[in-house]
């Protein structure tokens, strides 16, 4: 098992990429249900790594 803050795949450091993007702009345009989805999507996506 790897280091669990690790992106298993490229897909996964620009998803990464992607997500951390729309919570910065979604805080600067004051948009808090577009920086709820983004980490609601961040956290799906980051689930499979936490599981044992």
């Amino acid at each position: 098992m790897g280091n669990i803050n690790q992106p298993d795949t490229q897909k996964d450091v620009y998803h990464d990429i992607d997500v951390h993007h729309d919570i910065v702009e979604a805080i600067i345009t004051q948009d808090m249900n577009r920086a709820e989805k983004a980490v609601h999507r961040h956290l799906q996506m980051n689930t499979k790594t936490l599981q044992i």
